[in-house]
């Protein structure tokens, strides 16, 4: 197969696609499209003109210049396929450290509150002590 450059982005952004895992009806809703428009794209039956390239870049979180950066030299995209592995990769990672880190002060958060908890339970404890304290009185009062 003969790649020219419109079938080789093509092949870049179904490939950056597949690898980021997201169906096309998810793509179509990134780029505020219906579905049946996404498939036109991706099925080679719409052109893709720049605009289009940059929209579905943005949508799948790619630069545009990694879908022609290797055009020349490859007669197959397979090695913005592993680029891309490895973006996602590193996206994946920066994720999870940033998980790690809200997970970290939610677990902090919790403690907090867990204290502030303990704490008002035992002001809680005290004011019932004292109130039964007072009713007490109340009663000796009474008679």
């Amino acid at each position: 197969m003969e790649h020219t450059l419109q079938t080789y982005a093509l092949e870049a952004i179904k490939n950056a696609v597949k690898i980021r895992g997201i169906t096309q009806v998810e793509l179509a809703d990134k780029l505020d499209f219906n579905k049946q428009r996404v498939w036109n794209y991706l099925s080679g039956r719409s052109d893709f003109t720049l605009s289009i390239y940059e929209l579905f870049c943005r949508a799948l979180d790619i630069p545009i210049s990694k879908i022609f950066e290797k055009y020349e030299d490859l007669e197959e995209p397979q090695a913005i396929v592993e680029d891309l592995k490895v973006d996602y990769k590193a996206v994946q990672s920066g994720m999870l450290e940033r998980y790690q880190a809200e997970r970290k002060s939610l677990n902090a958060l919790v403690e907090r509150l867990e204290i502030e908890n303990r704490h008002l339970l035992s002001k809680i404890d005290v004011l019932e002590h004292d109130l039964n304290e007072c009713a007490t009185e109340l009663e000796k009062l009474k008679k």
